[in-house]
């Protein structure tokens, strides 16, 4: 399929669809499959290849995270800057129930869960941020200084994230450390070298060999990034 509104995107697999409305006919493992041109969501059975829900997520949806209990799914609406917004979806009910503004952070794409709140990427402001759900308010923005910063990986133990940027053709290794000013570690991946890197002493760099353009990585069992 190749026309846009007959794009299909598979984000999550495995999701469990918790008990309750619409759980007789919802099996175990459920695909969230985002169909960008129509700004829908499906949830799709992989065993029968059959969609049982389709579910309108807003403007541009471009990715999609659920939560770890199988009742919640989130959808960046992206629009290269356009939208500034994250969808919320009851996987139960099978329906949008609300949206967070992000205000000027424009052009949310890159999302993961960690630590009770939604981490994303906001493009269009060269931004990365954290949503407390709890207390449903961006509590965190950094600035990456990137062009296109696109997408977000967070450590379950929330000490460091990793983003890509695209346009820059750059990687960001953002530590935590208490007390001390957050540490930012940029890599030109074509020229690979470094600008104003501090690295901790239980750090080891990570080497990309992306060329611009480059959306996305991948980690190692131990979660050290690699080539």
């Amino acid at each position: 399929m190749t026309t846009k509104s007959k794009t299909l995107v598979v984000l999550i697999l495995g999701v469990w669809i918790a008990s309750g409305l619409h759980a007789q006919d919802a099996p175990r493992n459920t695909l969230l499959v985002l169909a960008k041109g129509d700004n829908m969501l499906a949830i799709v059975d992989p065993s029968s290849r059959q969609v049982l829900a389709r579910i309108a997520v807003g403007n541009d949806p471009h990715e999609v995270i659920a939560s770890a209990d199988g009742k919640t799914a989130y959808v960046s609406n992206y629009g290269f800057g356009a939208y500034n917004t994250i969808t919320v979806v009851d996987l139960v009910a099978r329906k949008t129930v609300s949206t967070i503004d992000l205000g000027a952070l424009r052009g949310p794409h890159g999302l993961a869960l960690a630590g009770g709140k939604i981490w994303f990427t906001a493009e269009a402001a060269k931004a990365i941020g954290s949503y407390d759900l709890a207390t449903k308010s961006i509590d965190w923005i950094l600035g990456t200084g990137q062009n296109r910063t696109h997408m977000i990986y967070v450590s379950p133990d929330l000490k460091w994230i990793v983003t890509t940027n695209v346009s820059s053709g750059t990687v960001s290794i953002i530590e935590k450390v208490i007390g001390v000013v957050v540490r930012v570690a940029r890599r030109q991946a074509v020229r690979r070298q470094q600008s104003h890197v501090r690295w901790s002493t239980t750090w080891k760099a990570a080497r990309p060999g992306w060329a611009d353009g480059c959306a996305q990585w991948r980690l190692e069992p131990d979660s050290r990034p690699c080539r």
